[in-house]
């Protein structure tokens, strides 16, 4: 157990207490007064079977103090409705719904609908730099969406009982998938921080070259043109305008590519760009610098927009322009940059790849109906789940202490059982199970090297599939899980106990290679 682990179970507080007071100053009805509470004591009594089965998750504390954050500060009206009314139809598909610049929540009348509302009020937490256009909008989405439902987990998921597992109230499959993805690649503590942080740094930046640093320059950088393709591709399946304006970059960026062929006339086009930036600073400045024609200036600019989007003072006017110099310094500067030779090839690199990251994806070809629409976002995710497995395989090499190889045995059990779609989980799809194959073998054997795990027999292979199986069981604490082998009709049938209850069975042709006694039960993790 760490030191903030030890201070923070010395340092506990009654939660439940300062739920009632924050809630009494509230205008809440009592019905939500009381989910509210129901909602908080089933994430109390949740959490430690959330985390024993997550390992890297927030702590204790943290989670139960970031709730009560939120309804203190950031939640002012809360709306109970039923499904069968009819203004229920403002939420659609969803069971619940924030609109933030009136710290409004609308849910459905139950604790997981109520605490994804109120997780969804801090929506769009994580900001991506305005220098990733490209991505800005869906991976923004992506964190966004994917934060909220990793959150809500802890009791959409567990009841203080057991692990199941509900598809139905998770907002969207393939952002949950993506998400966890990142998130056990580059840690929770890192994507809270981007949340709490991104406006002060670039973490877009930061998470890419982590992803290099961690998994080395090619992995990382395959992990991160995946991870942004499936975001962009989940997005502009649902947004039609951002769909459009991708194409448009896409041919932009075509277009400027083809002009950077010709350098010589490149050049020149930026020698020209630079005369008609420093011109349109030169008229900012004259305006700025005379009263009467600050004046005139103003009142052509209002003469040219819509009565809802007049500009109704000359001192707001003044400084839309400061603004507006700011930024035409600022691509001043970016011409310069790119008369520079080294810059010129850095950037002409650096528009190459973002063209092919695009033209990859097809986007011309949403919404043909000779085209499936579920194909290419399968096959992104799929490629993203192979490259994620080579990552996860580096991370078992470097593991050697018994702590970080049990976690690792306790993260790559939940990676199997993330959700592919409605009936299947990641371990059922064929087209990475040899990859997951691998990295498990690879697992189970450092596992057994290391005497964490049982050899349940001397043949490695019936070892394996014994332990595998054990291993894709939804118990909460594996590592108190006991088993036994049993025969029965020229069968061995595998017994598998949480608190001397049958949790699972496998029963299997009749082994004799076994390392341990028959009808005898052992706990699997030694």
């Amino acid at each position: 157990m760490g030191t903030e682990d030890i201070l923070s179970k010395l340092n506990i507080k009654d939660y439940g207490k300062q739920l009632e007071r924050i809630i009494e100053k509230k205008f809440f009805s009592e019905d939500t007064k009381n989910l509210l509470l129901q909602m908080f004591y089933k994430m109390e009594t949740s959490y430690d079977d959330y985390n024993k089965v997550k390992v890297d998750t927030m702590l204790k504390k943290d989670v139960l103090e970031e709730i009560l954050t939120i309804i203190e500060n950031d939640c002012k009206y809360i709306e109970l409705v039923k499904p069968n009314l009819e203004k229920n139809e403002i939420l659609k598909d969803r069971k619940s719904l924030a609109v933030k610049k009136e710290r409004k929540v609308i849910s459905y009348p139950n604790e997981k609908a109520m605490l994804y509302a109120l997780y969804d009020v801090n929506r769009h937490k994580f900001k991506i730099d305005e220098n990733h256009t490209m991505i800005k909008k869906s991976m923004e989405e992506m964190l966004s969406i994917g934060s909220n439902m990793d959150k809500s987990e802890i009791i959409r998921d567990f009841d203080a009982w057991s692990w199941n597992i509900d598809i139905e109230d998770m907002e969207d499959l393939s952002i949950n998938l993506i998400y966890q993805n990142l998130q056990m690649l580059v840690g929770n503590k890192f994507l809270n921080d981007w949340k709490s942080n991104s406006n002060e740094e670039d973490y877009i930046s930061i998470c890419k070259d982590k992803l290099k640093e961690e998994y080395t320059s090619e992995l990382g950088e395959n992990l991160y043109k995946l991870i942004c393709q499936n975001a962009i591709l989940v997005y502009a399946n649902k947004n039609e305008d951002e769909r459009s304006r991708l194409i448009k970059e896409q041919k932009d960026l075509e277009q400027e590519l083809s002009v950077m062929k010709d350098k010589k006339k490149y050049i020149q086009d930026l020698v020209n760009r630079k005369k008609q930036i420093e011109k349109e600073i030169r008229k900012i400045d004259e305006t700025l610098s005379s009263n009467s024609e600050l004046k005139k200036e103003f009142a052509n600019k209002n003469k040219e927009l819509k009565d809802d989007e007049k500009i109704f003072s000359l001192s707001h006017f003044s400084e839309t322009l400061e603004e507006e110099r700011d930024k035409l310094i600022l691509n001043l500067k970016g011409c310069s940059n790119l008369m520079d030779p080294m810059n010129y090839v850095g950037t002409k690199v650096a528009l190459e790849e973002k063209a092919k990251l695009l033209q990859e994806l097809e986007l011309g070809n949403i919404g043909n109906v000779a085209r499936d629409p579920y194909v290419l976002p399968k096959t992104l995710l799929i490629l993203l789940q192979k490259e994620f497995l080579k990552a996860f395989e580096k991370i078992i090499k470097k593991a050697d202490l018994k702590k970080e190889v049990i976690e690792l045995i306790y993260k790559f059990r939940y990676y199997k059982l993330i959700p592919w779609n409605e009936k299947t989980s990641l371990k059922d799809i064929k087209e990475i199970h040899k990859e997951i194959d691998k990295i498990e073998r690879a697992l189970i054997t450092k596992a057994c090297k290391l005497k964490i795990l049982n050899i349940l027999s001397i043949n490695v292979e019936i070892n394996f599939n014994l332990i595998s199986n054990l291993l894709s069981t939804k118990i909460i604490d594996l590592d108190e899980a006991v088993i036994e082998l049993k025969k029965k009709d020229k069968k061995t049938i595998l017994y598998v106990y949480e608190d001397n209850m049958v949790a699972a069975s496998k029963e299997y042709d009749y082994i004799e290679d076994v390392n341990v006694k028959y009808n005898r039960k052992i706990r699997l993790f030694i």
